[in-house]
């Protein structure tokens, strides 16, 4: 074999060794796109995770400062009662409850 045969060979031999390369690369390539696009996953759950319980947090603030204020509102209408023994004035008849005027 002449000595541009060899040489040929060599240049058919590093192309195939350049394309193997390029071919890993690019199987590389897509596999980390499959994990990126598996991460961008799991962080927009995470997201709207994130944003359904600071719905859930203000719906609760809600709820509670509802309950406080209702709350106020009947002790407040409690103070007009006094409790008694039974043996006290004007005591009804349900366990020594009485109107205080």
């Amino acid at each position: 074999m002449s000595e541009s045969g060899q040489t040929l060979e060599r240049i058919v031999g590093s192309v195939k060794k350049v394309s193997d390369i390029i071919a890993e690369l690019a199987a590389g390539s897509r596999e980390q796109l499959s994990g990126i696009e598996l991460v961008n996953r799991a962080v927009t759950q995470l997201d709207q995770m994130t944003q359904q319980n600071a719905a859930l947090v203000e719906e609760a603030s809600a709820a509670s400062k509802s309950m406080a204020s209702r709350s106020q509102q009947m002790s407040g209408m409690l103070e007009r009662y006094q409790l008694g023994n039974g043996e006290q004035g004007d005591t009804s008849s349900r366990g020594g409850v009485r109107r205080v005027a």
